[in-house]
């Protein structure tokens, strides 16, 4: 009973998940002062630097398909995840964004004791931006864009074994969706589509 009474004192923990809000309405379509061929003379310039990469213009469709590839965070909301814990080897406070590319905390489970969450996670953002010809100085941009985000997940205690979780989703804009096993959800912010079109204008 002595054992008891100090483990219930001496051990304690507070974790909770908040989900992100639903995806913002984002305007996906801009009219943009420039020839549809000063956009494409353009983009090489606009675009030359990481983390964006040009993988196709196709100047027949009209068709631009541009790539990010990094940092979820920047474009993607997964909520945030707020972790307290103490137990006789000390005790931790965590605050953390769910879509940060890299993920330490821990919390107090049941039986397994004090766990260790590390994670790693990244984000491809497909963009294509078709062009629509308005006259000689002027260009319709129309963005659809996909998100691709991995996931890698280690969780270890001293029982059971460390577990490991590597998930694999695709969020469109608007979409919210749960990574499994892992219990969090990702919305895409609209971000990634206004910097696209941003760098097009």
């Amino acid at each position: 009973m002595l054992l008891i009474s100090v483990f219930n004192i001496s051990c304690s923990s507070d974790f909770k998940y908040t989900k992100p809000a639903s995806s913002p309405q984002i305007e996906s379509e801009l009219k943009i002062d420039k020839s549809i061929d000063q956009i494409y003379q353009e983009i090489s310039q606009n675009f030359k630097n990481p983390p964006f990469t040009i993988n196709n213009f196709d100047k027949n469709r009209s068709i631009i398909e541009i790539t990010y590839t990094g940092d979820p965070e920047k474009y993607v909301n997964c909520g945030v995840i707020n972790s307290n814990y103490k137990n006789f080897g000390g005790n931790g406070t965590f605050n953390i964004s769910a879509a940060a590319a890299k993920q330490d905390y821990k919390y107090m489970g049941g039986v397994e004791g004090l766990v260790t969450v590390s994670r790693y996670m990244e984000l491809t953002g497909k963009v294509n931006a078709t062009l629509t010809n308005i006259n000689e100085s002027q260009t319709q941009v129309k963005i659809k864009s996909q998100y691709i985000l991995e996931v890698d997940s280690l969780e270890a205690s001293l029982h059971p074994p460390p577990r490991k979780y590597r998930n694999k989703i695709t969020l469109e804009l608007g979409q919210i969706v749960e990574i499994p096993e892992i219990k969090i959800f990702c919305v895409p912010t609209g971000k990634l589509e206004k910097d696209i079109l941003l760098l097009l204008n």
